[in-house]
């Protein structure tokens, strides 16, 4: 098969019709063998001045991915869509195609009441499906997808971007080999999590937090870590989180902090240097005793 883009050139008026197919041989075929053109110009041209008088040529060939560029190109470089110089009833490419409403209609007309048998169904289904389709990635075999998968726990998108193909690709190969895909709750916790910090230790989280009585925004702070991972793997671990993140238990109850800053003629700064807290905490649990 030959990809590229082809000319028909009435060999009378000089007239011509781009286009572009990823087989050109197939292509010329049914253009010269083919009753039911979709183009109306080229259709009545080929009635009025017989099919010998046109010639088929193939002016370039490229790789799919540049075949909407060039028919592009070559339509509006040789003005093609005016009727006096050539066939073509739009701007090319098949992506964004611009049809006129008249072209659209006859298109419509056209494939009205059309249904395809079951047999055909099958048969294209055949033919273009696994290894059959001509996208078919045969250089990433379903068992590196499989691991990268089930054992390395990366998700579809993040496969798909490792081997650059499509996320749809990943989820027939791994659903034909009878893969069962992960829930998204299941994919985005604990270690399948690819934001998993491995790295931080769930016993020195716990320790800081029931024997140290850290807050998690301080355990955050000193592992460099989010409060959500700290409060996450506390909750992991069955460690009970304190409705109010803030209190700090190891403080002195409000009215023991009263009486000694009565007795002892100390500050609330200094209170709370020698406490390890903020100047806050001291001041909001003396108030509650303070006349």
């Amino acid at each position: 098969m030959t990809c590229g883009l082809y000319c028909i050139i009435n060999k009378i008026n000089k007239k011509e019709y781009y286009g572009q197919s990823t087989d050109l041989e197939r292509r010329e075929k049914e253009y010269f063998n083919y009753e039911q053109f979709p183009n109306d110009h080229l259709k009545n041209a080929f009635n009025k001045y017989g099919k010998e008088n046109f010639k088929f040529e193939i002016i370039k060939v490229c790789k799919e991915k540049y075949l909407d560029r060039y028919e592009k190109l070559y339509i509006r470089i040789h003005n093609t869509q005016n009727p006096k110089k050539g066939y073509n009833k739009d701007t090319g490419g098949n992506l964004n195609k611009h049809r006129s409403e008249e072209t659209k209609k006859k298109l419509s007309k056209a494939h009205t009441g059309k249904t395809l048998s079951e047999e055909t169904k099958q048969k294209i289904s055949k033919k273009t499906s696994g290894k059959n389709n001509p996208s078919y990635r045969d250089d990433i075999d379903d068992n590196i997808l499989i691991n990268e998968y089930c054992n390395n726990k990366l998700n579809v998108v993040e496969i798909a971007n490792k081997y650059n193909i499509a996320k749809s690709t990943v989820c027939s190969r791994l659903e034909k080999n009878g893969i069962e895909r992960r829930t998204i709750s299941e994919t985005n916790s604990g270690k399948n999590n690819g934001r998993y910090r491995d790295d931080l230790n769930d016993n020195i989280i716990i320790d800081m937090y029931v024997n140290q009585r850290l807050t998690m925004q301080k355990i955050a702070d000193k592992l460099n870590a989010s409060v959500k991972t700290i409060k996450q793997r506390l909750i992991n671990n069955g460690i009970e989180i304190n409705n109010n993140p803030q209190f700090r238990d190891d403080i002195p109850s409000p009215q023991e902090l009263f009486d000694e800053y009565n007795s002892s003629n100390i500050s609330y700064r200094e209170l709370a240097k020698k406490y390890n807290c903020g100047r806050n905490t001291i001041m909001r649990r003396i108030k509650k005793v303070k006349p």
